[in-house]
């Protein structure tokens, strides 16, 4: 309201405010310094989004607060979608099933565990990585059917060993070649229901 003044002038002026106050609405904006008949127009000051640098960086703020770290050996933070680990790789040469039975737990080389990606992604995780994906597969089978605990692993190692009774430098037996045999000659005929042993 403006303030009473002695000024007949300013009782004039007054008079012409009130009757343009009253015909149309404020639809002034600006800083909050605005005045329309001697008030701060408080409409002025809120409602007014802010716009440039100032916003990007406060969208850019809220994305980083919102986002999670994804640890590769704790599959709680790991997104549904399985693209964040599409460059995983599996141990190219693992020499004795203790590799295999460790990378399938505890990962190789800083790469996820094959068991935890298994789990979460099923066969998604290397889809169109065939030479791969067959021996994840394989170590698959042998984990999880005959290493199913790391105690298992040592017994089966020994009998990997007297499988190649014929080879008596074991350390030419620490290769992948070995163990694929070894895997497809005894190990699926138990799987399968074969005769255990059987050479071929």
């Amino acid at each position: 309201m403006i303030h009473e003044t002695i000024n007949p002038l300013v009782n004039v002026i007054k008079g012409l405010t009130d009757q343009l106050n009253r015909s149309q609405p404020h639809t002034t904006a600006g800083a909050s310094s605005s005045v329309v008949g001697g008030a701060v127009l408080a409409s002025a000051t809120i409602g007014i989004p802010l716009a440039g640098a100032g916003a990007a960086t406060s969208a850019e703020l809220t994305e980083n607060e919102n986002s999670v770290a994804i640890d590769p050996t704790n599959p709680d933070t790991w997104p549904t979608n399985s693209s964040w680990c599409s460059n995983t790789n599996i141990r190219p040469s693992p020499q004795t099933l203790q590799h295999i039975y460790d990378e399938w737990h505890v990962g190789w080389n800083k790469n996820p565990p094959l068991k935890l990606l298994e789990q979460k992604y099923r066969y998604r995780w290397r889809q169109g990585k065939t030479a791969m994906s067959n021996q994840v597969n394989r170590r698959k089978l042998l984990v999880t059917n005959f290493m199913t605990t790391n105690a298992a692993v040592e017994p089966l190692q020994q009998e990997l060993y007297e499988y190649y009774e014929d080879q008596p430098d074991k350390s030419k037996l620490h290769c992948l070649a070995s163990i694929n045999r070894f895997l497809d000659n005894v190990l699926r005929n138990d799987y399968l229901g074969g005769q255990h042993g059987a050479k071929t």
